[in-house]
């Protein structure tokens, strides 16, 4: 178990044209860990995002 540094709070209401900060941990294989995209779904029936990480 990880617990993330300022951790993003998902239960946060997002309005129209607001934002957000926050971290968020997730396990990859080490031999991507250099790429720094990373592709999400940010719901069920959404298409993919793609996001630079850090």
């Amino acid at each position: 178990m990880v617990v993330a540094p300022n951790a993003l709070d998902t239960l946060e209401n997002m309005y129209n044209g607001a934002s957000t900060s926050g971290s968020i941990a997730i396990q990859i294989p080490s031999e991507d860990a250099e790429a720094g995209v990373l592709a999400v779904n940010p719901d069920m029936l959404a298409d993919k995002v793609y996001v630079a990480v850090k």
